[in-house]
């Protein structure tokens, strides 16, 4: 009976060695888990921070692009202008010359 106690006791203090190598490897697993998690936020902030750049930089381009086309109306306005005045111009000398 007392071999049979003491065998019980060994396992009993095995069994607790065990749980606490087990709770240990659970925190040390625990904290690596949330270091990347930790990490990966940080990519997840750094993706959105991407993102609202990209957002603005398009935005900014779309406007660029509309000032662009507005730009190459009034050019096309000046143009049409100027060949009508030319034309104007080279008539008027032209009738005057004959």
């Amino acid at each position: 009976m007392k071999k049979e106690l003491d065998f019980e006791k060994e396992k009993n203090n095995t069994n607790e060695s065990e749980l606490k190598t087990l709770k240990l490897n659970l925190q040390n697993e625990r904290g690596k888990y949330q270091r990347e998690l930790m990490k990966f936020s940080e990519k997840i902030k750094n993706f959105k921070n991407i993102q609202a750049l990209y957002v603005g930089e398009k935005q900014n381009s779309e406007r660029i692009e509309k000032d662009l086309i507005q730009k190459e109306f009034i050019v096309q306005e000046y143009q049409i202008k100027i060949e009508y005045d030319l034309f104007f111009f080279y008539f008027v000398i032209l009738k005057n010359y004959k």
